[in-house]
């Protein structure tokens, strides 16, 4: 027991015994009775085996305080600071104490059940899981023992603060008594304090400044005010750093190293590290300078025994943790001197040293990976970039437009409107001296973002953790760190000039390719560019030689479309403005200048915005159907630049037309702070992720709600057949590849969007209505109706507006026909229309009748059934039976060929052989075998083969004859023939005529046998996976 105190910060807090707010307060009784409490950790089992958190810890930070806060700052501290401190320190672990009552009642604590539960399912990492499994210590004690790391901080704040618990379990009570008895004397409140600080050095909240006031006072003088922000980082500080061989620290192994606890544990047994201080500062010579400012923490650790590389990982892990953690706190206490004032309260540690950990019987040196950064950089961003030097432009630009961006946003606190008014990015083009600058008013940089993000290759401001904090919803286009990497495929030497607001002085930065140094000089700022006086950055490119900058205006056209703030190229020949203000705007200038005039007769420019994405197109009016249709790029000549693409926040990243992996039709879209939308590492794409689907549905809805609209005002002056079938047709410009190969480039989002457009007509119960794909979906039954009676009636629905119903119409014509009142028909049900067949996904036939005295075929599909096979040979389905499912009405036809395809009848012994054929081909996993079957079946149900008698075959044999008619297929005769019985299948096929019945060919067209019209379908030979 001490007997007086010892250290500054302890001396300096018993100063506060005689403040009005802490009268009856004694530190050396306090200190006492928390040495005799911290001296239980580790009894029972707990934290007994290497870590030691008795009074010791508390006297080794105690010590490190001293060196961490620098001398300016303490003698700002209050004596209330020094005593929120002091006893801070003294309480902070002591929630790490288990009673044996505690563990042996474990079941009864829920949260302990469920956090034992994640950590052997995996939550917490497999390899953490495997760890816990393989250890040879109690496995459930061990659990346990991590479980109150977990939650020792906040025990200690519900101790120590005493409103936190309505009913305290008893297994606590006792050290709860304790603890009120030894801060009776204390103010609520600032025991409340207390306990938010004890607890805060496992959280991550301490830029928080109302839950850690930094002038939090308990009295009207200033000794009993509090910065507890500032309290909380020394604690945090001062826990983290005591990491020398007498203990270990209280983080949870999984935070440390969440792959491997085995190497802490390692580390813990060795009790390698040395010491912990405050590295010497070296001047520019090289030599210790002791004047120079101590931002450095060294790490001095020695590893001595035979076999201790998880030793070594171990402690390097931690010391990863140890700089990030350092870091934060520096981040942390800059934000607090600039927002709340709290300039006398310093942190400047912002680095950690490990160069003085060394292993007996490993090399001294450190290998450690490199990087070859031009290699490096043409893997981040692919080849373009080195054949197309306007992207290093580009670059430049949207780096200087999102600083831009966040100057408005920290001056004004709200959200980012369209346009901002006020900031400005210009760029200027010396051609003589090939200097390229690029200039903007944005927030500038200060030294530690020079250091941490600009020349850090990879790391990103806009990433950072303490950045998306700040702005979570801040849509920066920069956002992976390579921007000023990149200068250097045009500039050997670049030359950067920044000020920020938070520093009084300009950084004036120097960069040169040939060694990769660069020097940095502190410059007053009114010695800097005007333009960037206040707050901005200018960047030099000194243009090699042999790079060609032609038409630097046409290089930003090119990229800049929409930026949200002012941006202009200054050159020998003036200034010019870069952009435009909407995707609207930018497709009207592309339509005039290239003589298509958007008078909205014949072209017009439509635009769309939905959901932080805003979508132009053009469109050409049809005067004969009364429609605007989109503009396809195969009909659109021009030698004017193309604004077709998509823009993420205004800066173009792709170049077909949006949703598409090419051009088809003439459209562009821009995005405006949607910050789920991202781009890979070259922009040249959105990154493929589920954000991707989000917004690729996004733009496909507007085009939908184009078709949705132009339908709506068909059905003013014409009928809903004629709207509804339209809809096919105006789809068609986004269904059909353009000049460049274009694809959708996700059918899931697209279908998924359409699926919701009502455009499938369905008749029930006298009623006639336009419904969905998916309403149509969700139907349990649907009909089709096959004649070509049928059709014309449907035909004369089309043309006149009426209120009749298709059943109706016929049964007026012909009263007899029996058209089914019970179930949904599909009105002019079309093969061809896409969206017709989605209506019918996942059902199947389920009967077939088929009335040869009306020329009908009528089909019922319903859902959850499973009666035949499909096979898609070129625009007709071949439906195979898989079970013997009758086709009513025929005799001994082969099949029925409906508008939904060919159905073959299973009572046909040709189509019994063909199915007992495709048994032996695998068309689920082998394109081989898909295109295989592909062509028998184009053979077998070809109606010019199936048409001839056996009586014809006296002019030829079966073998010339066969070969006559499928001659235009020998490059899969050998492939066929290898896998099926080439004269067997001939035999069956001539063995007798067969027909596919028709209800709608009642022509007396004569048939040409000879001449198989269909093969000309049949796709050129392809390699077989």
């Amino acid at each position: 027991m001490a007997d007086e105190l010892y250290t500054l910060a302890e001396k300096k807090a018993a100063e506060a015994e005689n403040l009005g707010a802490f009268q009856g307060i004694k530190l050396i009784y306090i200190r006492n009775q928390v040495e005799n409490m911290l001296a239980l950790i580790g009894q029972g089992g707990f934290f007994d085996q290497y870590t030691r958190h008795d009074i010791s810890h508390i006297d080794g930070m105690l010590k490190i305080v001293e060196w961490i806060i620098p001398d300016n700052t303490k003698e700002h501290m209050s004596k209330a600071d020094w005593l929120m401190l002091v006893l801070a320190i003294y309480f902070h672990d002591l929630g790490m104490l288990v009673t044996t009552k505690e563990f042996e009642n474990r079941e009864k604590d829920s949260a302990f059940v469920e956090y034992r539960r994640q950590a052997l399912d995996g939550s917490f990492g497999a390899e953490y899981r495997d760890n816990i499994l393989d250890l040879d210590t109690d496995r459930d004690r061990f659990m346990y023992q991590e479980y109150v790391r977990y939650q020792h901080a906040a025990r200690i704040k519900r101790w120590v603060s005493g409103i936190y618990y309505d009913n305290p379990p008893e297994e606590c009570k006792s050290i709860i008594d304790t603890i009120n008895e030894i801060l009776g004397h204390l103010d609520a409140k600032f025991r409340r304090d207390l306990g938010l600080v004890c607890e805060s050095h496992h959280l991550d909240d301490l830029d928080d400044f109302t839950k850690y006031n930094p002038c939090t006072r308990y009295g009207n003088s200033d000794d009993e005010r509090v910065n507890l922000q500032y309290v909380a980082i020394i604690l945090r500080t001062a826990d983290i750093l005591h990491i020398t061989r007498e203990r270990t620290p209280s983080v949870q192994f999984r935070i440390i190293n969440p792959s491997n606890a085995k190497s802490i544990i390692e580390w813990q047994k060795q009790m390698a590290v040395k010491a912990v201080t405050a590295k010497m500062p070296r001047n520019a010579e090289g030599a210790i300078d002791s004047s120079l400012p101590k931002d450095t923490i060294e790490i001095t650790a020695y590893f001595n025994q035979p076999d201790q590389a998880e030793a070594f990982f171990g402690l390097s892990a931690y010391i990863m943790y140890m700089r990030d953690e350092i870091v934060k706190n520096f981040d942390w206490v800059q934000v607090a001197a600039k927002k709340e004032g709290a300039v006398n309260y310093e942190y400047p540690w912002h680095n950690v040293d490990d160069e003085d950990v060394e292993t007996l019987g490993f090399e001294p040196r450190r290998l450690q990976f490199t990087v070859d950064q031009t290699s490096i950089l043409q893997m981040l961003v692919g080849h373009t970039l080195y054949n197309d030097s306007s992207v290093v432009i580009r670059e430049l630009i949207q780096n200087g437009i999102d600083a831009v961006k966040l100057q408005y946003c920290i001056e004004n606190k709200k959200d980012l409107p369209d346009y901002i008014s006020t900031g400005e990015v210009r760029i200027s083009w010396q051609e003589h001296h090939r200097t390229l600058t690029v200039s903007d008013s944005g927030t500038g940089m200060t030294i530690q973002e020079v250091e941490n993000f600009l020349l850090r290759v990879g790391a990103s401001k806009y990433r950072s953790e303490h950045f998306q904090k700040q702005f979570p919803r801040f849509p920066a286009i920069s956002r992976f760190g390579i921007g000023i990497l990149t200068c250097f495929l045009i500039a050997d030497d670049i030359d950067i000039s920044t000020c920020s607001v938070d520093e009084p002085t300009a950084n004036i930065i120097s960069l040169r390719k040939v060694n990769g140094k660069y020097l940095l000089k502190k410059s007053p700022k009114n010695e800097i560019a005007p333009f960037i006086a206040q707050h901005g950055t200018e960047i030099v490119l000194h243009v090699r030689p042999d790079v060609d900058i032609q038409n630097v205006l046409t290089a930003i056209q090119k990229w800049v479309l929409f930026p949200q703030c002012k941006v202009t190229l200054h050159t020998d020949d003036g200034v010019a403005s870069v952009g435009y203000r909407s995707p609207q705007e930018a497709l009207t200038e592309y339509l005039n200048t290239s003589q298509y005039i958007v008078d909205n007769r014949k072209y017009r420019v439509d635009e769309i915005c939905n959901d932080g994405v805003t979508l132009a197109y053009a469109l050409q009016y049809n005067q004969y159907l009364n429609e605007w249709g989109f503009l396809r790029s195969r009909h659109f000549k021009s030698d004017a630049p193309s604004p077709v693409g998509l823009c993420i926040e205004g800066i173009r990243v792709e170049f077909s037309s949006p949703g598409f992996g090419g051009e088809t039709i003439i459209a562009v879209a821009n995005t405006h702070n949607c910050s789920s939308v991202l781009t890979n590492v070259a922009r040249s794409a959105i990154e493929k992720n589920d954000n991707n689907e989000d917004f690729l549905r996004i733009l496909y809805s507007c085009y939908a709600e184009h078709i949705q609209s132009q339908m709506e005002v068909l059905q003013t002056d014409r009928s809903l057949d004629w709207a509804i079938t339209e809809c096919k047709y105006l789809m068609t410009p986004l269904l059909e590849s353009g000049h460049s190969g274009a694809e959708l480039q996700s059918k899931k989002a697209f279908f998924q969007t359409f699926d919701e457009l009502k455009s499938i007509i369905i008749e029930e119960n006298g009623e006639r209505k336009a419904v969905s794909v998916k309403e149509a979906e969700e139907l349990e039954n649907v009909c089709i109706e096959d004649s070509v009676m049928v059709s014309a009636a449907a035909m004369l629905l089309r043309e006149v507006q009426s209120s009749t119903t298709l059943s109706k119409l016929i049964q007026t014509v012909e009263s007899d026909i029996g058209f089914p009142h019970s179930i949904p028909m599909i009105c002019g049900y079309d093969s061809q229309n896409i969206l017709h067949r989605r209506a019918l996904l996942g059902k199947e036939a389920a009967s077939i009748v088929v009335s040869k005295q009306h020329r009908r075929v009528d089909i019922q599909f319903s859902s959850n059934i499973h009666n035949w096979d499909y096979y898609d040979i070129n625009t007709i389905r071949v439906h195979m039976p898989v079970e013997d499912i009758d086709i009513q009405g025929l005799s001994n036809e082969l099949g029925v060929y409906t508008v939904d395809g060919i159905y073959l009848s299973h009572k046909n012994v040709f189509t019994r052989y063909l199915r007992e054929l495709l048994k032996k081909f695998d068309c689920d996993h082998s394109s081989k075998d898909r295109q295989l079957v592909y062509v028998l079946l184009s053979i077998a149900c070809n109606e010019r083969l199936l048409d001839i008698k056996p009586t014809d075959q006296s002019q030829h044999s079966n073998d010339s004859l066969f070969r006559n008619l499928t001659q235009r297929i020998t490059p899969y005769d050998d492939l066929l023939w290898e896998r099926i019985d080439r004269d067997e299948f001939i035999s069956k096929l001539f063995e007798e005529s067969y027909v596919l019945y028709r209800p709608r060919d009642w022509s007396r067209q004569t048939k040409i046998s000879n001449v198989p019209e269909y093969l000309d379908q049949i796709p050129q030979y392809v390699e077989f996976d």
